[in-house]
């Protein structure tokens, strides 16, 4: 289960993206992140979701969501089962310490999550 964060436009995008359905969170996303990032505007992330990737069984969407930022959407990415893997990585920036959320939508509708805080030295997204 996610624990609710008190952000209401990241609440809004949740709910958006969910439609209602809970949110599993389990090994099944995993999202890698460093414990502390000394620069917001640089954040390395790593997103894979364990999926067999296949017609009957296979991700279908991914939001990726900073709780504190003044935009809480990160990224918002489609999978089909010709990818073959779930699996993206980038540099996000983060405004300041905060969680990020990554949720994963199955073509059957479940949504699967994963959440990670980071502590940030310098803001991201000041100025």
């Amino acid at each position: 289960m996610l624990a609710a964060p008190d952000n209401a436009a990241l609440l809004e995008e949740i709910q958006r993206f969910t439609g209602g359905t809970e949110v599993v969170m389990d090994e099944r996303v995993t999202l890698e992140l460093p414990d502390s990032a000394e620069n917001g505007h640089i954040v390395p992330l790593r997103l894979v979701v364990k999926s067999p990737m296949t017609d009957e069984d296979h991700v279908s969407e991914v939001l990726l969501l900073a709780e504190a930022n003044p935009k809480p959407r990160i990224a918002a990415l489609e999978f089909t089962p010709e990818c073959g893997r779930c699996a993206f990585q980038t540099r996000v920036r983060l405004a300041e310490s905060q969680r990020v959320f990554a949720l994963a939508r199955m073509n059957n509708g479940s949504v699967y999550g994963a959440s990670k805080g980071v502590k940030v030295t310098i803001s991201g997204c000041a100025g």
